[in-house]
């Protein structure tokens, strides 16, 4: 018999840095890469995480 312990969430994604974005208008742009991310993270543990941002 072996039961698993409840799983910990797993860090929030980590931001872009400031010179991450170039500014050029990419069409997957590090920012909007980041918040996909985010969201993600937030509707998979953010309740477990205590809604961490």
């Amino acid at each position: 018999m072996s039961e698993k312990a409840p799983q910990s969430p797993p860090p929030p994604p980590e931001p872009p840095l400031p010179g991450d974005c170039c500014g050029s208008g990419c069409p997957r742009c590090v920012l909007d890469v980041y918040d996909e991310q985010l969201a993600e993270w937030q509707r998979r543990w953010g309740s477990e995480a205590g809604d961490a941002d």
